[in-house]
């Protein structure tokens, strides 16, 4: 697998991702869910996962009031629960840490049941929960470790020599 920034040829096969991929939920909610029709702005931070040459995955990061979420992580349904979505969480988070993010959000919605016991599992903490735009929607947020000692002493150092 490789992980990469997304470009704009890449635009058609992250909406056709995330079609199938959400399409499991409509069902269950009544309606489609708020990430099936990912609406990619500017500012976003996207990535792609390929395989043989074939875009598999997804991941749209935005900032929103200086936090850093994950908006919207999807993987093509037949490759589901395959470490697809693990794999690309680290590679998220590896990104985060290199970005010196101390943490990041995301959310589900109450129905995605699968998905709020995989975000527990792999180390996010509930922190609320709330009706936003007509969805139910479960918050979460994962701590990052890097080494912020050595960044501050360099910060400082930095500091210095500038005055």
């Amino acid at each position: 697998m490789i992980f990469r920034k997304a470009n704009s040829k890449d635009e058609d096969a992250i909406k056709q991702i995330a079609s199938r991929a959400y399409q499991k939920y409509i069902e269950r909610m009544g309606k489609e869910s708020a990430p099936m029709r990912p609406n990619i702005q500017k500012n976003d931070i996207v990535f792609v996962c390929e395989k043989e040459n074939k875009i598999i995955a997804f991941a749209i990061l935005v900032i929103k009031d200086g936090n850093i979420f994950l908006e919207n992580l999807a993987v093509e349904p037949l490759l589901q629960q395959k470490n697809v979505g693990t794999a690309f969480i680290s590679f998220i988070e590896n990104y985060l840490i290199k970005e010196k993010f101390d943490f990041y959000q995301l959310y589900t919605n109450e129905k995605m049941i699968e998905n709020i016991l995989w975000y527990q599992k792999i180390g996010f903490k509930k922190i609320r929960e709330v009706t936003e735009k007509g969805f139910n929607r479960v918050y979460f947020q994962k701590q990052l470790y890097w080494n912020k000692i050595s960044q501050t002493s360099t910060k400082n150092q930095n500091k210095k020599s500038d005055k």
